[in-house]
């Protein structure tokens, strides 16, 4: 039986993966669609009625198709996806010649890892892919014990895409703890946070690509757009834009001008005025005058 695999499917050994972490990234799973019910009510995760059964990432301005993001519904299914995807393979001998037969092979667990991190911290593609356990030469570094993700790898300079120490979600914590513990196939723990194969991985742009097409978003999205997505949803939440802007490493005039009408108070003062009407101007004569007695015609 030969292998053929689609052309942008990654291939990765996940027989590491323990059922402790299956049970960590379903309850992620469990808490972004309790989180899209509860918000379904609301203008911020209100969908229009269409016809199309393709769902597509939400765009923060028309025009502007770098802007997209993810509903936490959206981001529910491409983690699902991710996790219970199996790699298809086709027998090419004997009766069952041409037949496709999914195996126990899960070749894009790894992503879901990666999309976890980028969702809950806003960090960019290459931080995350670089993101260790231990410290290191090029390495970022997840602080399980203080709960800190030190973005900027050791030995790099800053620069103007800000990199700064971010502090971990409890919940994310706790599953960057759980994975840290999981043994790769040879018996030794891991080094990085996202591997394949063992090793660290360079880039997810073909793996993002293809759980975006099996989960049925838009094909023309790239990781970046995990880092959109915190962005929003911080915003959503009405955080304070100095406190999200050190979290994201970006200036609070930049989160304000790109993200800033996703916030609960965004022009909330100009768009009110308009709800009463004008009042008449009071006169001073009456409040000065002296009232009249109740006595005072008896």
């Amino acid at each position: 039986m030969s292998v053929q695999q689609p052309a942008a499917q990654p291939s990765v050994d996940v027989t590491a993966i323990s059922i402790a972490a299956g049970f960590s990234v379903i309850a992620v799973l469990c808490g972004l669609a309790v989180v899209a019910c509860c918000n379904s009510s609301s203008p911020l995760s209100a969908r229009t009625s269409t016809a199309s059964p393709r769902t597509t990432f939400r765009q923060s301005r028309k025009g502007e198709s770098r802007m997209r993001w993810l509903t936490r519904s959206e981001a529910a299914r491409l983690l699902w996806t991710c996790w219970r995807y199996r790699e298809v393979q086709a027998w090419n001998t004997g009766t069952r010649k041409g037949k496709q037969v999914a195996t126990k092979k899960r070749p894009l667990r790894h992503l879901a890892r990666f999309i976890l991190l980028g969702l809950y911290t806003g960090t960019r593609a290459g931080a995350i892919a670089s993101a260790a356990f231990q410290r290191g030469e090029g390495r970022s570094y997840v602080d399980l014990d203080e709960g800190v993700y030190y973005c900027l790898a050791q030995g790099r300079r800053a620069t103007n895409k800000r990199q700064p120490p971010v502090k971990l979600p409890s919940h994310v914590l706790a599953r960057l703890r759980v994975w840290s513990q999981i043994p790769r196939k040879d018996g030794t723990l891991p080094e990085y946070v996202v591997e394949w194969n063992g090793r660290p991985v360079a880039s997810v742009k073909t793996a993002f690509a293809t759980a975006v097409r099996l989960a049925g978003l838009e094909e023309d999205a790239s990781p970046h757009v995990l880092r959109h997505t915190a962005a929003t949803w911080l915003m959503q939440q009405g955080v304070n834009l100095w406190e999200a802007a050190g979290y994201l490493g970006m200036t609070p005039e930049m989160l304000q001008k790109v993200y800033g009408h996703h916030h609960p108070d965004f022009q909330n003062e100009a768009a009110s005025a308009f709800k009463n009407r004008r009042r008449k101007p009071q006169s001073l004569v009456k409040p000065l005058a002296k009232p009249k007695s109740a006595d005072a015609g008896a």
